[in-house]
């Protein structure tokens, strides 16, 4: 009787192409998403600054506004994706928050913080380029474009492109030239 739920997920997840997820984790990706874009968090218009861990590029990024973790990562063959990492659900939800807020409930004292002068600065001034999903380039505005796609207009230069990314499983799906633009 429980092999059921888990045959119906499967089915899920091939009729919608979620590759290596299973259709709940895919819903929980795409929830984390439209968490984010719905506060407007600074963590999905951070730059990539990855750090090389084996043959993948990572760069993970705390949301401040949710407690949520974005894990962004490129291949060595150059797909990138993004993966959430939800902190509540890591930690005891027992404990009263902290004043870092409710996300670090259960961690003692909050989470540790970075230096003062580091935190104030904001991360891309501690970097001479921005990265993005494919290169150098700002992110100027995210948008969700529809029920499973995020849309990130980027300006690198004097060039614009539109990056999208599927809620779902997280990788990029496409990187396309556009006019620049101040709004998404």
């Amino acid at each position: 009787m429980t092999a059921v739920p888990d045959w119906m997920d499967q089915g899920r997840a091939i009729l919608k192409d979620l590759g290596d997820r299973t259709f709940k984790e895919a819903q929980q990706q795409q929830e984390m998403f439209l968490r984010n874009v719905a506060v407007d968090s600074q963590c999905l218009k951070e730059e990539f600054i990855p750090v090389t861990v084996g043959d993948l590029k990572v760069d993970p990024v705390l949301c401040e506004a949710t407690g949520d973790i974005l894990v962004r990562y490129q291949t060595s063959t150059g797909d990138f994706r993004m993966v959430w990492v939800d902190i509540q659900q890591h930690v005891e939800k027992k404990v009263a928050a902290s004043s870092r807020g409710a996300a670090f409930a259960g961690v003692p004292g909050g989470a540790a913080p970075a230096r003062d002068a580091d935190r104030d600065q904001p991360r891309m001034d501690r970097m001479d380029g921005v990265r993005t999903a494919q290169g150098s380039g700002k992110v100027v505005c995210v948008k969700q474009e529809d029920t499973r796609t995020l849309l990130r207009h980027v300006r690198d230069g004097s060039r614009c492109f539109d990056e999208r990314i599927d809620t779902l499983t997280g990788w990029l799906k496409s990187r396309t030239p556009v006019p620049c633009r101040v709004r998404c």
